[in-house]
């Protein structure tokens, strides 16, 4: 490095990553939050080099990005926004020398609360709460539940409350893996109920 032109694109991927998880978090995040969602984004993988090669400095530094959006978002509006934040970087003081592709997109989707699917997960959840149902706030966005809704089946999410352990969540260091039994009771209970009314409502006859 110190008798050629240097630079290491390993040390401005780790810029790139650190900018892209503070503007996820402090921009993205809060500018398409709704009542119940706040779609969420993480710099999830990072490839550079050669691990049997340390001296060698490698041309390029790839880094992958999950950027879930909500309803009436588009994945290609979503990466233009993304694409257009890292101006701060190609412009700036220092300037670093990165581009972006969209690798795989999928729309967000909604199921209306006037829904009869959604109305009949209420209902049978407030059975058996025996509560009145409040719907979940800050949920992060782009579920599986789109792969369906996209396909034309109405969809709802229902899930398990956070697993704590001495006041703190630790389900998801967990892996995920963990649930309370009592909870998975209700829910047990609650997927029946929803099925069973799903499954018994009258049809309309088929037209002739």
């Amino acid at each position: 490095r110190h008798r050629l032109p240097h630079r290491n694109p390993i040390v401005d991927a780790g810029r790139v990553a650190a900018f892209l998880e503070r503007w996820m978090a402090d921009v993205y995040t809060p500018a398409h939050a709704t009542d119940t969602l706040a779609p969420q984004g993480i710099v999830g993988a990072a490839r550079a080099g050669w691990w049997r090669m340390a001296a060698v400095v490698p041309a390029a530094a790839q880094l992958r990005c999950d950027l879930r959006i909500g309803p009436g978002q588009s994945p290609r509006d979503a990466w233009r926004e993304l694409d257009a934040a890292l101006d701060e970087l190609r412009h700036g003081d220092d300037p670093v020398d990165v581009t972006t592709e969209l690798a795989v997109g999928i729309p967000g989707s909604a199921t209306s609360r006037d829904h009869w699917v959604t109305k009949a997960a209420v209902a049978a959840w407030e059975q058996i709460a025996g509560e009145p149902h409040q719907f979940a706030s800050a949920t992060s966005g782009a579920t599986d539940a789109n792969i369906l809704r996209n396909r034309g089946l109405p969809t709802v999410r229902i899930g398990l409350p956070k697993v704590h352990r001495d006041g703190d969540e630790v389900d998801f260091a967990a892996g995920m893996n963990t649930v309370d039994v009592g909870a998975m009771e209700l829910l047990t209970r609650h997927l029946v109920t929803t099925a069973v009314d799903v499954a018994t409502r009258p049809r309309p006859e088929p037209s002739s």
